[in-house]
């Protein structure tokens, strides 16, 4: 199995570390243990992120106002890459699969 990781992932992960008033060089260390982990035991792909995906996460979000911005991103590049999401938010979950069958 190939494990796909958001590409916004790290950015939102880094802007909650920082509006929590950690440092940037806290920021770097917990993202560099944090890259040094998943690549022990994987070597994960990062989907690309384009205007398409940042587009249609603005239409999710008309759509389905209960998504945040990070949300309504990761599910964009899930549906349209057609990946599985995994997450412990039903909420993005059923959305997602929702989105999918509509296509």
């Amino acid at each position: 199995m190939i494990l796909h990781i958001s590409p916004i992932a790290p950015v939102e992960l880094s802007l909650m570390m920082r509006s929590r008033g950690r440092s940037d060089e806290e920021v770097r260390r917990v993202l560099n243990a944090l890259n040094t982990a998943i690549m022990m035991y994987t070597k994960p792909k990062y989907p690309p992120l384009g205007l398409r995906d940042v587009e249609y996460a603005a239409e999710l979000r008309g759509r389905h106002p209960q998504l945040s911005f990070f949300d309504s991103l990761h599910a964009a590049i899930a549906i349209n890459n057609k990946l599985t999401y995994y997450d412990l938010d039903e909420v993005v979950r059923d959305i997602i699969l929702k989105e999918l069958e509509r296509s």
